[in-house]
Formats: structure tokens, C-alpha cells, sequence
């Protein structure tokens, strides 16, 4: 865990501290100047360095709602209790710093957070996580060093000391890596060494899963544990056609306070131990076809008891002139790798990112044992008129086992969409539509389904102006309940997700946004707005304010819940 520090003010004084602390860090102008240096690029010991540094302020004012004081939000899965957001001003700065020589690379990321304004745990007495805030894990004001890293990159070898990202193959077995948009950035601090001889690659690593301390949406301050880790990956590639690969993975569980079983004070120590293998074959008869396969076996040991998990995937790519079909399989069988928790997450943190094989936007809540394919053959049309027209086709049919709250089930997953690139070079646009369909097949009825529309257009419009639309529609359906006579009752709504995009280049660029969220109680239309601002191509300012509405945002098959939004926004970004 970070250093946490004291709290010694509350209020205005604090607000005041931290936007101090943000000003010195970085303000627009002047005081950027005041950051460079004679060079960034000069000698030491008659070797050449240089340095790159960005450091990010974030200001963000939490502006209470119609509902009251506080901003309240429905608990994902606890639909009727509600958390209360009850801080106004949250100050983030990030800096970012490398320095470089030859073969050699040191750098590192800091983060202070500060929190003002805290209100009383007393507004929800006796509500689970009304003691989790109480005990010290939200709205803390911390400093830490959340990334530092070594490395010397020869051609030979490169080795890593410090904190790294890390993907073993398609990423089933081990997969540490930032998903911005979702908020989750996790990375391995320890060693990495990675020797290169020939057509033979060989990996290893070890040290402990090391995530951001604070989950911004939020405010919590790491609800995860720093859980060991030991890897290694060889990879050898036959006649520079077939690559052949093998993997291992251990991951160590002390498991205490975050024990499901929280009767026994013993701390216990459990494991997730993946072995895997794989084969590539990228190119077949002159580019042709391609074919992977990867192969993977878990072993989960959970208070002395031991349990498999299987997941096979496979894809095949087959080009012919302009025509080309991608196939997907994918069989997983128990294959979950995430990390505990003390608290009802609204997501967890994974170590492991299989492919969904779905539409890269859909709510996924099974991906770790689940049977299915996708069959998706796309067609270049060339030039047609102002426009040269690639369309496409997809469809998935999978069945999940152990499906959270339903028995034997099956999705179908059918879009499709057109892409388009303006043959003058002034824009481009892409269109999918499709639908997302849930079964369950023991009472014959269909259970959820999301039939959606996404557009995205971007033109160029006169001299250095240009405008971008981006857009998705959701019309969705699920069961809301079951009454004694065996009735069902379905629940439909409507989400929107809007966004048009105004750029001036290089000076500055424009933000309008709209979303909607028929299913909320209360507002259900949300407006946001703002711009950012260029002081030279690496350094901005940028200013946004209006709302966000509450709800899972997915991407990839990572899905989590994020909490409503209403306030103002001011980020300042300085690269040197």
C-alpha cells in the first residue's frame, strides 16, 4: 500500500493545498517554460542522454444532483441500497519520467492524490460499504511511486528491473497490461529477462501483480492484494514458417481478510498454476491462409482443495483476392484468473484476457466457461462512386456453463456493417448493426437481448477544420422477474451514447456529448461538454464539465460499473 498522508486540514484549506501543489507542477503559459531545460538531450561521462518527461493535473469538481446533496448511485448488484458520493473536489497529478543512453532506460511514474470536502459516514449507518469507507479505504490523499522500471534492451537480450507489462501469447494465460478506458492498469514489479538467439525467444519473470493504488471513478485506494507471481515463455519458430511456443504461470493467494470464509483468523496461502502451449502459422500458401491454436491447463488450489480449468482457442484466417473470412473457436472450461477482493466489486482486477470472440462493445458476464465460434467474411468492394466500400459479415453462437442466474442457455450474436474510406482523403465512416441474443433453453424463453447500431464518421471540412460523430444505440430487453404463476415480466430500455468532436488543428479541438439511460431512476438524459486547448503540440488544457451517466461500460469483454458523474473537469498536460 502507498504511503498515506496525514490529514492535518479539511475544506477550502485543503483545496487550496492541492491546487497549489497543481499549479507548481504545471500551469499553462509561463510557468510551462519555466520546465525546460538547456537541452533534453546532452552528455554525461561522454555519453549521450536524453530525458522525456509529461506530468498531467486533474481537477475534478463533484457538483451534487437533483436527488440532493450527494450524488447517489445504485450498488450493482444490490439494486436496492445505493452509495452516496461525498467529496466535491478530487486533485490527481501524475508525472511520468524516462531517461535514456544507448541501451540503458530508467523511468518511473508518480502519482499524489488528494480528496476534499469529505462528508460523514453517519448518511448510511449500518450499509456494508458505509464501513468500508469508514475504515480508511476511499478518499485517502496518498503519494507513491506507482511504476519504476530499469531496463537494458540489447540485441541478444533485454532485461527489466522494476515494474513491466507483460502478454503471454493471445494473453489466456497471463495478460498485465493497462485498459485505460476501463480504469484498470496493472503491471509486474520484479524482474524481466527476455534472451533472443536466433529463431529461439525465451522469457521469465517473476515478482508481484502491482496495480494503480487509486481506482479514480471511484476513489478507492488499492482493494487489492500484491499477490506473487513466477512465468516463463519459450518460443521457437521452425523453417521462419511454424511457431511453436510453451508457457508457465504460478500465482501465489495469501489469503486472509479478503477469504470468502471469514470465520478462521489463519491466514492460508492458495495458487493458480497455468501451463499452456500454442502454434502460429501466419502465412500459408504466399498469404493465403493463417492458423492458431493455443492450448491451455489450470489448476486452482482454494483452501486445500484443487481444481482444473481448460481453454482451447483457435482461429483461421483465409484470404482470396478481395474476399477473406476469419473463423474463431473458443472451448473454456473454469478458466477464471482474478484477483480477490474485500469488497462487492463492480469489476475485477484480471491477470488473464481470453478472447470474447463478440462484439467488442458487449456486456459480457461469462467469458471463463463458455463454448463457442464466430464466422466473419469481409468483401473490398474497391471504388465505388466517391467512396472505396469494404462490407462485412459476423455471426457467434455460443453456450456458456455455470451462467451466473440462469441454467442451460445459448447467445447468438449476428452484426454486420460496412466501412468506408472517401477517396479524396478528406474522411472516412463505418457503420455495424446488430443483435445480441440470450436463451434460456430449459424454460424456452429468451432471457436478454441487446440489439445495437454504431456509427462513426469523420470529415474533413475546410483548410485545418474537421468534424467527428461517434454514436452508439442500444435497445435492450431482459427479464425483470417472475411472478408466483410463472408470468414473466420484461423490462426494455433504451442507451445512447453520443459524441461530436470539432477540431481546429493544431490549435484546439471541441467536445459535445449526450447519453441516455432509460432504465435510471430520475435523470435519464445526461450533457456534457468542452474543449481542449493546445499551447504547442505536447502540452494542453482541457476543460469539460456536465455529466456521465451510471452503468457498465465494457470493452473487450472486460466489463465494469461505473457510477453516475455530474461536475466539471480541468486537465493540464505538460511533455517535455
Amino acid at each position: 500500500m502507498p504511503p498515506v498522508l496525514p490529514t492535518h486540514s479539511r475544506g477550502l484549506t485543503q483545496a487550496a493545498r492541492a491546487a497549489l501543489v497543481g499549479i507548481l507542477l504545471l500551469t499553462p503559459g509561463t510557468a510551462l517554460a519555466s520546465w525546460e531545460f538547456p537541452t533534453l538531450d546532452f552528455e554525461i561521462f561522454g555519453r549521450d542522454v536524453s530525458i522525456e518527461l509529461t506530468n498531467t493535473f486533474k481537477y475534478t469538481y463533484h457538483i451534487a444532483d437533483d436527488l440532493g446533496a450527494h450524488t447517489v448511485v445504485k450498488n450493482k448488484g444490490q439494486p436496492n441500497e445505493v452509495k452516496i458520493q461525498r467529496i466535491r473536489h478530487q486533485f490527481l497529478d501524475t508525472l511520468n519520467f524516462s531517461l535514456s543512453s544507448g541501451v540503458f532506460r530508467v523511468g518511473g511514474r508518480f502519482d499524489l492524490n488528494l480528496f476534499a470536502d469529505r462528508g460523514s459516514s453517519d448518511f448510511c449507518p449500518g450499509e456494508p460499504w458505509c464501513n468500508q469507507e469508514a475504515d480508511g479505504r476511499r478518499y485517502q490523499d496518498t503519494f507513491s511511486a506507482e511504476r519504476l522500471f530499469f531496463t537494458v534492451a540489447e540485441e541478444a537480450f533485454d532485461v527489466t528491473l522494476g515494474d513491466f507489462y507483460v502478454c503471454f501469447a493471445k494473453g489466456i494465460a497471463l495478460s498485465v497490461v493497462k485498459l485505460s478506458e476501463l480504469g484498470q492498469d496493472n503491471a509486474v514489479r520484479g524482474g524481466k529477462i527476455s534472451i533472443h538467439h536466433g529463431p529461439l525467444d525465451v522469457t521469465l519473470l517473476g515478482g508481484q501483480f502491482n496495480a494503480l493504488d487509486l481506482e479514480e471513478a471511484e476513489g478507492w485506494s488499492a482493494p487489492w492484494d500484491s499477490e506473487p507471481v513466477v512465468a516463463g515463455r519459450v518460443e521457437y519458430r521452425i523453417l521462419e514458417t511454424v511457431g511453436v511456443g510453451a508457457h508457465g504461470v504460478l500465482i501465489l493467494r495469501e489469503c486472509g481478510d479478503l477469504c470468502d470464509d471469514k470465520s478462521s483468523s489463519v491466514s492460508r496461502v492458495d495458487r493458480d498454476l497455468v501451463g499452456g502451449v500454442n502454434v502460429d502459422v501466419p502465412d500459408l500458401l504466399d498469404g493465403a491462409l493463417a492458423f492458431y491454436a493455443e492450448f491451455n491447463v489450470k489448476e486452482t488450489v482454494f483452501d486445500d482443495e484443487a481444481t482444473l480449468g481448460y481453454a482451447l482457442y483457435g482461429s483461421v484466417i483465409g484470404a482470396v483476392g478481395d474476399f477473406n473470412v476469419l473463423g474463431e473457436f473458443k472451448w473454456y472450461d473454469n478458466f477464471d484468473l482474478s484477483a480477490p477482493t474485500g469488497r462487492d466489486e463492480s469489476y475485477k482486477l484480471r491477470y488473464h484476457q481470453p478472447p470474447t470472440l463478440e462484439w467488442i462493445r458487449a456486456e459480457i458476464n461469462n467469458n471463463y466457461s463458455i463454448t463457442g465460434f464466430r464466422v466473419r467474411p469481409e468483401y473490398n468492394f474497391g471504388e465505388l462512386g466517391p467512396v472505396e466500400l469494404t462490407a462485412f459479415l459476423n455471426y457467434g453462437y455460443f453456450r456458456p456453463v455455470h451462467n451466473e442466474g440462469l441454467g442451460d442457455s445459448e447467445i447468438h450474436n449476428p452484426f454486420g456493417g460496412v466501412e468506408l474510406e472517401w477517396l479524396d482523403g478528406d474522411g472516412n465512416g463505418d457503420v455495424t448493426v446488430g443483435v445480441r441474443r440470450e436463451i434460456d433453453m430449459d424454460a424456452d424463453r429468451l432471457y436478454h437481448q441487446d440489439v445495437f447500431l454504431e456509427v462513426n464518421v469523420e470529415q474533413l471540412l475546410v483548410d485545418s477544420h474537421s468534424m467527428k460523430l461517434s454514436t452508439v444505440l442500444l435497445m435492450r430487453d431482459k427479464i425483470d422477474f417472475v411472478d408466483l404463476l410463472g408470468n414473466v415480466v420484461y423490462k426494455d430500455w433504451t442507451e445512447v451514447e453520443l459524441t461530436l468532436d470539432y477540431r481546429f488543428s493544431p490549435w484546439m479541438s471541441l467536445t459535445f456529448s449526450y447519453e441516455r439511460n432509460a432504465s435510471q431512476e430520475g435523470r435519464e438524459n445526461y450533457f456534457g461538454g468542452g474543449g481542449r486547448f493546445f499551447i504547442n503540440p505536447s502540452n494542453y488544457v482541457e476543460v469539460w464539465g456536465g455529466q456521465n451517466k451510471p452503468g457498465i461500460k465494457c470493452r473487450n469483454g472486460n466489463c465494469r460499473f461505473f457510477p453516475a458523474f455530474s461536475g466539471v473537469k480541468v486537465l493540464l498536460v505538460g511533455r517535455l
